[in-house]
Protein backbone atom coordinates (compact mmCIF):
# COMPACT_ATOMS: atom_id res chain seq x y z
CA UNK A 1 0.00 0.00 0.00
CA UNK A 2 1.04 3.66 -0.67
CA UNK A 3 -0.54 4.57 2.34
CA UNK A 4 2.27 4.63 4.67
CA UNK A 5 4.49 6.17 2.03
CA UNK A 6 2.26 9.56 2.09
CA UNK A 7 2.30 9.12 5.95
CA UNK A 8 5.78 9.13 6.31
CA UNK A 9 6.35 12.13 3.78
CA UNK A 10 3.58 14.18 5.44
CA UNK A 11 5.57 13.11 9.28
CA UNK A 12 8.87 14.85 7.29
CA UNK A 13 7.35 17.25 5.85
CA UNK A 14 6.12 18.49 9.33
CA UNK A 15 8.97 18.15 11.32
CA UNK A 16 9.23 21.50 13.18
CA UNK A 17 12.98 21.02 13.54
CA UNK A 18 14.76 19.67 10.18
CA UNK A 19 18.40 19.47 11.50
CA UNK A 20 18.90 18.15 15.42
CA UNK A 21 22.38 18.55 17.36
CA UNK A 22 24.29 14.95 16.55
CA UNK A 23 23.33 13.83 20.01
CA UNK A 24 19.43 13.66 19.79
CA UNK A 25 20.09 12.20 16.41
CA UNK A 26 21.86 8.94 17.40
CA UNK A 27 24.76 6.50 16.34
CA UNK A 28 23.77 7.53 12.75
CA UNK A 29 24.85 10.53 12.33
CA UNK A 30 25.58 12.44 8.58
CA UNK A 31 22.17 9.92 7.38
CA UNK A 32 19.08 12.29 7.57
CA UNK A 33 16.01 10.77 9.95
CA UNK A 34 13.36 11.10 6.31
CA UNK A 35 16.59 9.01 4.21
CA UNK A 36 16.37 6.56 7.82
CA UNK A 37 12.60 6.59 7.73
CA UNK A 38 12.75 5.68 4.03
CA UNK A 39 15.12 2.96 4.20
CA UNK A 40 13.17 1.76 7.45
CA UNK A 41 9.63 1.39 5.75
CA UNK A 42 11.40 -0.54 2.55
CA UNK A 43 12.57 -2.78 5.46
CA UNK A 44 10.14 -3.65 6.46
CA UNK A 45 7.76 -3.58 3.50
CA UNK A 46 10.31 -6.25 1.89
CA UNK A 47 9.93 -8.46 5.38
CA UNK A 48 6.27 -8.06 5.22
CA UNK A 49 5.97 -7.91 9.36
CA UNK A 50 3.17 -4.74 9.50
CA UNK A 51 -0.25 -4.92 7.92
CA UNK A 52 -1.49 -1.70 6.82
CA UNK A 53 -1.95 1.04 8.88
CA UNK A 54 -5.39 2.19 10.24
CA UNK A 55 -6.55 5.97 9.89
CA UNK A 56 -7.31 7.50 13.17
CA UNK A 57 -8.41 10.82 14.28
CA UNK A 58 -5.38 13.07 15.71
CA UNK A 59 -4.95 13.20 18.94
CA UNK A 60 -1.14 11.41 19.99
CA UNK A 61 1.91 11.99 17.58
CA UNK A 62 1.28 7.78 16.67
CA UNK A 63 -2.88 8.80 15.96
CA UNK A 64 -1.43 11.79 13.79
CA UNK A 65 1.85 10.10 12.13
CA UNK A 66 0.56 6.10 12.22
CA UNK A 67 4.27 5.78 10.17
CA UNK A 68 5.45 6.21 13.61
CA UNK A 69 4.09 3.26 15.34
CA UNK A 70 5.90 0.75 12.76
CA UNK A 71 9.53 2.55 13.17
CA UNK A 72 12.24 1.26 15.88
CA UNK A 73 11.92 3.02 18.84
CA UNK A 74 14.80 5.23 18.41
CA UNK A 75 14.12 6.27 15.25
CA UNK A 76 10.96 6.81 16.79
CA UNK A 77 11.81 9.02 19.54
CA UNK A 78 14.65 11.03 16.95
CA UNK A 79 11.34 11.45 14.29
CA UNK A 80 9.30 12.74 17.42
CA UNK A 81 11.99 15.05 18.27
CA UNK A 82 12.20 16.69 14.64
CA UNK A 83 8.16 17.10 15.14
CA UNK A 84 8.05 18.80 18.70
CA UNK A 85 11.49 19.71 19.66
CA UNK A 86 10.92 23.37 18.66
CA UNK A 87 8.06 23.11 20.75
CA UNK A 88 9.32 21.87 23.73
CA UNK A 89 12.32 24.31 23.88
CA UNK A 90 9.64 27.68 23.96
CA UNK A 91 9.11 26.18 27.72
CA UNK A 92 11.97 26.31 30.08
CA UNK A 93 11.22 23.27 32.18
CA UNK A 94 10.70 21.08 28.72
CA UNK A 95 13.76 22.85 27.33
CA UNK A 96 17.31 20.97 26.98
CA UNK A 97 18.36 23.20 29.40
CA UNK A 98 16.60 20.79 32.41
CA UNK A 99 15.69 17.35 29.95
CA UNK A 100 17.76 14.84 28.38
CA UNK A 101 16.84 14.03 24.71
CA UNK A 102 14.91 10.51 25.99
CA UNK A 103 13.05 12.70 28.51
CA UNK A 104 12.17 15.10 25.62
CA UNK A 105 11.26 12.41 23.04
CA UNK A 106 8.78 10.55 25.85
CA UNK A 107 7.53 14.16 26.53
CA UNK A 108 6.83 14.40 22.84
CA UNK A 109 5.13 11.18 22.63
CA UNK A 110 2.72 11.56 25.20
CA UNK A 111 1.74 15.07 23.71
CA UNK A 112 -1.74 15.26 22.45
CA UNK A 113 -2.48 18.33 19.80
CA UNK A 114 -6.17 20.00 20.25
CA UNK A 115 -7.54 22.54 17.91
CA UNK A 116 -9.49 25.09 19.23
CA UNK A 117 -12.07 27.37 17.31
CA UNK A 118 -11.70 31.19 17.53
CA UNK A 119 -13.29 32.27 20.79
CA UNK A 120 -13.64 28.91 22.36
CA UNK A 121 -13.30 28.56 26.49
CA UNK A 122 -11.24 25.65 27.52
CA UNK A 123 -10.42 24.84 31.11
CA UNK A 124 -9.74 21.26 30.49
CA UNK A 125 -10.07 18.30 28.64
CA UNK A 126 -13.10 16.25 29.62
CA UNK A 127 -10.97 12.79 28.99
CA UNK A 128 -7.17 13.92 29.92
CA UNK A 129 -7.78 16.83 32.89
CA UNK A 130 -5.44 19.60 32.54
CA UNK A 131 -1.98 20.23 31.75
CA UNK A 132 0.03 22.23 30.08
CA UNK A 133 -0.93 24.16 26.13
CA UNK A 134 2.19 24.76 24.19
CA UNK A 135 0.88 26.77 21.40
CA UNK A 136 1.78 26.01 17.81
CA UNK A 137 0.04 29.18 16.61
CA UNK A 138 -2.55 31.78 17.78
CA UNK A 139 -3.01 32.96 21.13
CA UNK A 140 -4.99 32.84 24.38
CA UNK A 141 -6.25 34.66 26.94
CA UNK A 142 -6.61 34.37 30.43
CA UNK A 143 -8.93 35.48 33.19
Amino acid sequence: SIQPWNDASQMVCDFAAQNLPEKMTGTTAGVKASKRVRLFLTDERDHCTRNTLDEKNALTLSEAYPTLDVLSPELRKVCALHLTHTYLETTPYLSSKYLSTDDQAEIALQCRTLEFAAGEHFSSHPEFGRGLLIFKYGLALTS
